[in-house]
Protein backbone atom coordinates (compact mmCIF):
# COMPACT_ATOMS: atom_id res chain seq x y z
CA UNK A 1 0.00 0.00 0.00
CA UNK A 2 1.27 3.49 -0.74
CA UNK A 3 -0.28 5.55 1.59
CA UNK A 4 -0.08 5.80 5.39
CA UNK A 5 -4.14 5.36 6.04
CA UNK A 6 -3.72 2.21 4.15
CA UNK A 7 -0.12 1.14 5.48
CA UNK A 8 0.28 1.57 9.04
CA UNK A 9 -2.33 -0.41 10.48
CA UNK A 10 -1.28 -3.36 8.91
CA UNK A 11 2.38 -2.74 10.42
CA UNK A 12 0.44 -1.91 14.20
CA UNK A 13 -2.03 -5.17 13.61
CA UNK A 14 -2.66 -8.08 12.40
CA UNK A 15 -4.65 -6.85 9.52
CA UNK A 16 -3.73 -8.90 6.26
CA UNK A 17 -2.58 -6.84 3.30
CA UNK A 18 -5.18 -7.46 1.47
CA UNK A 19 -8.18 -6.25 3.47
CA UNK A 20 -6.26 -2.97 3.69
CA UNK A 21 -9.17 -1.32 1.88
CA UNK A 22 -11.50 -2.28 4.32
CA UNK A 23 -12.29 -0.02 6.60
CA UNK A 24 -11.36 -1.12 10.15
CA UNK A 25 -10.34 -3.93 11.90
CA UNK A 26 -11.84 -5.87 14.66
CA UNK A 27 -8.31 -6.65 16.38
CA UNK A 28 -6.13 -4.17 18.96
CA UNK A 29 -2.98 -3.27 17.60
CA UNK A 30 0.75 -4.29 19.22
CA UNK A 31 0.41 -1.64 21.98
CA UNK A 32 -2.33 -3.54 23.65
CA UNK A 33 -0.29 -6.46 23.42
CA UNK A 34 2.76 -4.30 25.08
CA UNK A 35 0.19 -3.43 27.90
CA UNK A 36 -1.06 -6.62 28.67
CA UNK A 37 2.85 -7.81 28.83
CA UNK A 38 3.18 -5.27 31.99
CA UNK A 39 4.82 -2.29 29.50
CA UNK A 40 3.93 1.34 29.67
CA UNK A 41 2.96 2.41 26.35
CA UNK A 42 3.74 5.50 24.52
CA UNK A 43 2.61 6.92 20.98
CA UNK A 44 4.00 10.61 20.15
CA UNK A 45 3.31 11.46 17.05
CA UNK A 46 4.42 14.68 14.72
CA UNK A 47 1.15 13.86 12.59
CA UNK A 48 -2.02 15.10 13.15
CA UNK A 49 -4.75 12.85 15.23
CA UNK A 50 -7.96 13.52 12.91
CA UNK A 51 -8.56 13.71 9.22
CA UNK A 52 -9.48 11.57 6.41
CA UNK A 53 -5.91 10.09 6.38
CA UNK A 54 -5.20 10.19 10.23
CA UNK A 55 -7.72 9.17 12.03
CA UNK A 56 -7.25 5.32 10.85
CA UNK A 57 -3.91 5.44 12.80
CA UNK A 58 -5.31 7.47 15.59
CA UNK A 59 -7.77 4.64 16.39
CA UNK A 60 -4.69 2.49 17.37
CA UNK A 61 -2.49 5.29 18.98
CA UNK A 62 -4.87 5.77 21.60
CA UNK A 63 -4.55 2.68 22.85
CA UNK A 64 -1.58 4.10 24.20
CA UNK A 65 -0.96 4.82 27.84
CA UNK A 66 0.76 8.05 26.91
CA UNK A 67 -0.77 9.24 23.41
CA UNK A 68 0.81 13.07 22.47
CA UNK A 69 -0.05 14.56 18.91
CA UNK A 70 2.35 17.43 18.66
CA UNK A 71 1.87 18.92 14.90
CA UNK A 72 -0.09 21.82 14.55
CA UNK A 73 0.14 22.15 10.86
CA UNK A 74 -0.37 19.95 7.98
CA UNK A 75 1.63 17.37 6.20
CA UNK A 76 1.72 19.66 2.99
CA UNK A 77 2.17 22.74 5.28
CA UNK A 78 5.09 23.95 7.10
CA UNK A 79 4.82 22.24 10.59
CA UNK A 80 7.09 20.99 13.59
CA UNK A 81 10.09 19.30 12.60
CA UNK A 82 10.28 15.34 13.40
CA UNK A 83 13.22 17.14 16.06
CA UNK A 84 10.27 17.93 18.02
CA UNK A 85 9.63 14.19 19.17
CA UNK A 86 13.17 14.34 21.02
CA UNK A 87 12.46 15.89 23.80
CA UNK A 88 9.15 13.97 24.90
CA UNK A 89 11.18 10.69 23.80
CA UNK A 90 13.86 11.89 26.31
CA UNK A 91 10.99 12.79 29.21
CA UNK A 92 9.37 8.99 28.55
CA UNK A 93 12.63 7.11 28.69
CA UNK A 94 13.33 8.59 32.07
CA UNK A 95 10.11 7.39 33.04
CA UNK A 96 10.77 4.95 36.12
CA UNK A 97 8.39 2.54 34.56
CA UNK A 98 10.53 -0.95 34.50
CA UNK A 99 9.49 -1.22 30.53
CA UNK A 100 8.58 1.07 28.01
CA UNK A 101 7.64 0.42 24.76
CA UNK A 102 7.90 4.03 22.83
CA UNK A 103 6.35 4.50 19.83
CA UNK A 104 7.70 7.72 17.65
CA UNK A 105 5.30 8.46 14.37
CA UNK A 106 7.43 10.90 12.34
CA UNK A 107 6.60 13.21 8.93
CA UNK A 108 9.48 12.10 7.51
CA UNK A 109 10.09 12.72 3.94
CA UNK A 110 5.89 13.33 3.13
CA UNK A 111 5.75 16.70 1.00
CA UNK A 112 6.24 19.25 0.75
CA UNK A 113 9.73 18.06 1.35
CA UNK A 114 11.31 21.29 1.68
CA UNK A 115 9.40 21.92 4.90
CA UNK A 116 10.62 18.70 6.76
CA UNK A 117 14.37 19.80 7.29
CA UNK A 118 15.73 23.05 8.68
CA UNK A 119 18.22 25.02 6.40
CA UNK A 120 21.08 23.92 7.49
CA UNK A 121 19.94 20.57 5.86
CA UNK A 122 19.71 22.22 2.64
CA UNK A 123 22.82 20.78 1.68
CA UNK A 124 21.77 19.61 -2.42
CA UNK A 125 21.01 22.31 -5.09
CA UNK A 126 19.04 23.78 -6.37
CA UNK A 127 16.25 23.24 -3.76
CA UNK A 128 12.72 24.26 -2.62
CA UNK A 129 13.75 25.39 0.78
CA UNK A 130 12.09 28.74 1.87
CA UNK A 131 9.37 28.49 -1.49
CA UNK A 132 6.55 28.35 0.16
CA UNK A 133 3.82 26.77 -2.22
CA UNK A 134 6.22 25.74 -5.26
CA UNK A 135 4.04 24.11 -8.45
CA UNK A 136 4.50 20.73 -7.74
CA UNK A 137 3.03 19.29 -10.79
CA UNK A 138 5.56 21.65 -13.25
CA UNK A 139 8.41 19.26 -14.39
CA UNK A 140 11.03 22.05 -14.70
CA UNK A 141 11.29 21.87 -10.75
CA UNK A 142 12.44 18.51 -11.26
CA UNK A 143 15.96 18.98 -9.69
CA UNK A 144 14.94 21.26 -6.87
CA UNK A 145 12.19 18.53 -6.15
CA UNK A 146 14.68 15.34 -5.96
CA UNK A 147 17.09 17.88 -3.98
CA UNK A 148 14.41 18.76 -1.38
CA UNK A 149 13.64 15.08 -1.12
CA UNK A 150 17.24 14.27 -0.67
CA UNK A 151 18.22 16.79 1.85
CA UNK A 152 14.36 15.51 3.78
CA UNK A 153 16.09 11.93 4.06
CA UNK A 154 19.31 13.53 5.24
CA UNK A 155 17.27 14.94 8.15
CA UNK A 156 15.42 11.71 8.86
CA UNK A 157 19.00 10.07 9.29
CA UNK A 158 20.30 12.16 11.51
CA UNK A 159 16.84 12.62 13.66
CA UNK A 160 17.46 8.32 13.77
CA UNK A 161 21.23 8.56 15.01
CA UNK A 162 19.63 11.10 17.84
CA UNK A 163 16.69 8.54 18.78
CA UNK A 164 19.87 5.48 18.74
CA UNK A 165 22.12 8.49 20.10
CA UNK A 166 19.77 8.47 23.77
CA UNK A 167 18.97 4.71 23.74
CA UNK A 168 23.24 4.08 23.86
CA UNK A 169 23.01 7.13 26.66
CA UNK A 170 20.56 5.05 28.82
CA UNK A 171 22.77 2.41 29.31
CA UNK A 172 19.85 0.31 29.22
CA UNK A 173 18.64 -2.81 27.58
CA UNK A 174 16.45 -1.32 24.13
CA UNK A 175 16.21 -2.38 20.86
CA UNK A 176 14.57 0.31 17.61
CA UNK A 177 12.94 -1.11 14.73
CA UNK A 178 12.58 1.28 11.98
CA UNK A 179 9.67 1.57 8.93
CA UNK A 180 8.48 3.60 6.41
CA UNK A 181 5.27 2.81 5.82
CA UNK A 182 5.10 3.81 1.75
CA UNK A 183 7.85 5.47 -0.64
CA UNK A 184 7.88 8.05 -3.13
CA UNK A 185 7.83 8.44 -7.17
CA UNK A 186 9.83 11.42 -7.88
CA UNK A 187 9.31 12.27 -12.24
CA UNK A 188 12.12 9.20 -12.24
CA UNK A 189 13.35 9.56 -15.96
CA UNK A 190 10.93 9.91 -18.42
CA UNK A 191 8.27 9.19 -15.72
CA UNK A 192 5.51 12.10 -15.37
CA UNK A 193 3.95 11.78 -11.55
CA UNK A 194 5.42 12.18 -8.42
CA UNK A 195 4.65 11.63 -4.81
CA UNK A 196 2.63 8.94 -3.71
CA UNK A 197 -0.48 6.96 -4.16
CA UNK A 198 0.34 5.20 -7.39
CA UNK A 199 1.50 1.66 -8.06
CA UNK A 200 4.98 1.75 -8.47
CA UNK A 201 8.02 0.16 -7.34
CA UNK A 202 9.60 3.31 -5.54
CA UNK A 203 6.71 3.95 -3.76
CA UNK A 204 6.44 -0.77 -2.61
CA UNK A 205 10.26 -1.15 -2.08
CA UNK A 206 10.48 0.84 1.33
CA UNK A 207 13.53 0.71 4.13
CA UNK A 208 14.07 -0.70 7.21
CA UNK A 209 16.62 -1.07 9.80
CA UNK A 210 17.00 -1.97 13.36
CA UNK A 211 18.95 -1.46 16.16
CA UNK A 212 19.67 -3.09 19.45
CA UNK A 213 22.40 -2.42 22.81
CA UNK A 214 24.85 -4.73 23.92
CA UNK A 215 22.65 -5.66 26.61
CA UNK A 216 19.74 -6.63 24.43
CA UNK A 217 22.27 -8.84 22.68
CA UNK A 218 23.55 -10.44 25.78
CA UNK A 219 19.73 -10.92 26.64
CA UNK A 220 18.65 -12.33 23.46
CA UNK A 221 21.54 -13.67 21.19
CA UNK A 222 19.44 -16.02 19.41
CA UNK A 223 17.12 -13.40 17.68
CA UNK A 224 20.17 -11.33 17.25
CA UNK A 225 21.70 -13.96 15.02
CA UNK A 226 18.26 -14.34 13.46
CA UNK A 227 18.25 -11.11 12.67
CA UNK A 228 21.66 -11.12 10.83
CA UNK A 229 20.76 -14.31 9.39
CA UNK A 230 17.20 -12.84 7.70
CA UNK A 231 18.72 -9.16 7.01
CA UNK A 232 18.53 -10.06 3.59
CA UNK A 233 15.30 -12.03 3.28
CA UNK A 234 12.05 -10.82 1.18
CA UNK A 235 10.14 -8.99 4.37
CA UNK A 236 6.59 -6.66 3.88
CA UNK A 237 5.08 -4.41 6.62
CA UNK A 238 3.01 -7.92 7.97
CA UNK A 239 5.97 -8.97 9.84
CA UNK A 240 6.11 -5.73 11.41
CA UNK A 241 3.42 -6.56 13.93
CA UNK A 242 4.62 -10.19 14.61
CA UNK A 243 8.53 -9.17 14.73
CA UNK A 244 7.99 -6.40 17.33
CA UNK A 245 5.98 -8.89 19.55
CA UNK A 246 8.81 -11.42 19.16
CA UNK A 247 11.27 -8.14 19.78
CA UNK A 248 10.20 -8.19 23.62
CA UNK A 249 9.46 -11.57 23.75
CA UNK A 250 6.24 -11.60 24.18
CA UNK A 251 4.21 -15.01 24.00
CA UNK A 252 0.46 -15.76 23.38
CA UNK A 253 -1.14 -18.80 22.28
CA UNK A 254 -1.84 -18.00 18.14
CA UNK A 255 1.07 -16.48 17.83
CA UNK A 256 2.77 -16.25 14.15
CA UNK A 257 6.86 -16.65 14.52
CA UNK A 258 6.69 -17.56 10.55
CA UNK A 259 6.44 -13.89 10.20
CA UNK A 260 9.06 -13.08 12.76
CA UNK A 261 12.86 -12.08 11.49
CA UNK A 262 13.71 -12.41 14.66
CA UNK A 263 12.92 -16.31 14.91
CA UNK A 264 14.41 -18.84 13.26
CA UNK A 265 10.48 -20.20 12.65
CA UNK A 266 10.14 -17.18 9.66
CA UNK A 267 8.96 -18.53 6.42
CA UNK A 268 8.83 -16.18 3.40
CA UNK A 269 5.16 -15.55 2.39
CA UNK A 270 3.52 -13.89 -0.99
CA UNK A 271 4.12 -9.88 -0.96
CA UNK A 272 0.68 -8.61 -2.53
CA UNK A 273 0.78 -4.66 -3.32
CA UNK A 274 -2.35 -3.00 -4.72
CA UNK A 275 -1.47 -2.67 -8.25
CA UNK A 276 -4.91 -2.98 -10.87
CA UNK A 277 -5.72 -5.50 -7.89
CA UNK A 278 -3.68 -7.51 -5.51
CA UNK A 279 -0.40 -8.35 -7.44
CA UNK A 280 2.13 -10.91 -6.29
CA UNK A 281 4.97 -8.39 -6.04
CA UNK A 282 7.88 -10.87 -6.29
CA UNK A 283 6.34 -12.14 -9.28
CA UNK A 284 5.96 -8.89 -10.94
CA UNK A 285 7.03 -7.03 -13.97
CA UNK A 286 8.22 -3.28 -13.17
CA UNK A 287 7.30 -0.87 -16.50
CA UNK A 288 8.48 1.52 -17.67
CA UNK A 289 10.65 4.57 -15.87
CA UNK A 290 7.66 4.68 -13.12
CA UNK A 291 8.42 1.15 -12.44
CA UNK A 292 4.98 -0.11 -12.47
CA UNK A 293 3.92 -2.77 -11.20
CA UNK A 294 2.47 -5.30 -13.01
CA UNK A 295 1.85 -8.86 -11.85
CA UNK A 296 3.04 -11.24 -14.55
CA UNK A 297 -0.03 -13.37 -13.53
CA UNK A 298 -3.39 -12.32 -12.39
CA UNK A 299 -4.32 -9.85 -9.53
CA UNK A 300 -6.44 -11.11 -6.64
CA UNK A 301 -9.79 -9.20 -6.82
CA UNK A 302 -9.85 -6.48 -4.13
CA UNK A 303 -12.73 -6.21 -2.03
CA UNK A 304 -13.21 -2.61 -0.07
CA UNK A 305 -16.19 -3.21 2.22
Amino acid sequence: MSATRLSVPVMVSRKPATESLKAGFAEKSFITAYKEAGFKTYWISNQMSYGKFDTPVSVFANEADVVQFLNLGGFTDTSNLDAILLPQLQKAMLDPAEKKLIVLHTLGNHWNYSHRYPQDFDRWQPSLFGIESPAYTNLAIKPALSNSYDNSVLYADWFLSQVIGALKESKQLSAMMYFSDHGQTLYDGSCKIAFHGHNTQFEFHIPALMWYSDLYKQAYPDKVDQLQRHKRARMTTENVFHSLLDLSDIRYPDERLEWSFLSNKLRLHRRYVDSYGWSDYDNSTFKGDCREVIDNGKPLRQQRD
